[in-house]
């Protein structure tokens, strides 16, 4: 693990991009996210796998289906109800180990931002379109011997409230996840970092369209 863990921290100084450590499922068929009032990491009785959603619909035994829906989970955010975008992260805590799921915490400052401020006040989601990659950059991920393996998902995003649609937001992000397979449990993520990378796409979040009646 940490061999993994030092590569994958070894390969974001090289590269040099904006990283973070850390930390679709469909909003109307999933519960309610976010609370009213949300702990921080000032506060001890903070229990990041109250925030986990069901996955139970997830194939465990298929590390590239565990890997894909974290990473749905992980950046489809609400936010009218989310702190941050770590509150994503946090429902996403059904798919990583509890060793990793037990150290999440929610930043002291909410998120801001004015495409985060107008699709709150539209009561509005993302719906991330998700593709997995492996191995990571000539990870040994098919090695048996291999505890842990990496895989590399790419996400990109667009928003959507009752009566707007949006363009694909002008990034992407990318995600390295350690995972591990539990003989009990399965797949499950026990590292990660991501990657936001700006793309050359000239269509604007803040560009809404109305949405098209089907």
């Amino acid at each position: 693990m940490a061999i993994i863990a030092l590569g994958i921290l070894c390969l974001a100084l090289v590269s040099g991009g904006a990283w973070a450590v850390i930390g679709a499922f469909t909003p109307e068929t999933k519960g309610n996210p976010g609370t009213s009032e949300q702990p921080t990491a000032s506060d001890s009785a903070f229990d990041p796998l109250s925030y986990a959603i069901d996955v139970s619909d997830v194939d465990r035994t298929s590390r590239t289906a565990v890997a894909k829906r974290f990473a749905e989970i992980a950046t489809t955010w609400y936010p009218a109800k989310d702190h941050s975008l770590t509150d994503a992260e946090l429902r996403a805590t059904g798919l990583m180990s509890l060793e990793k799921a037990q150290k999440m915490f929610l930043p002291e400052r909410p998120a801001t931002g004015e495409d985060w401020n107008l699709w709150g006040k539209r009561n509005g989601y993302t719906i991330p379109n998700v593709q997995v990659r492996e191995p990571l950059h000539g990870a040994e991920s098919d090695n048996p011997d291999n505890e842990f393996v990496n895989v590399e998902v790419t996400v990109m995003y667009r928003w959507k409230a009752a009566d707007f649609d949006s363009e694909y937001a002008d990034e992407e992000r990318v995600f390295y996840l350690a995972m591990s397979e539990d003989p009990e449990i399965g797949w499950e993520v026990t590292d990660y970092l991501y990657e936001v990378i700006p793309l050359n796409n000239p269509a604007k979040i803040i560009e809404e369209t109305p949405a098209q009646e089907s």
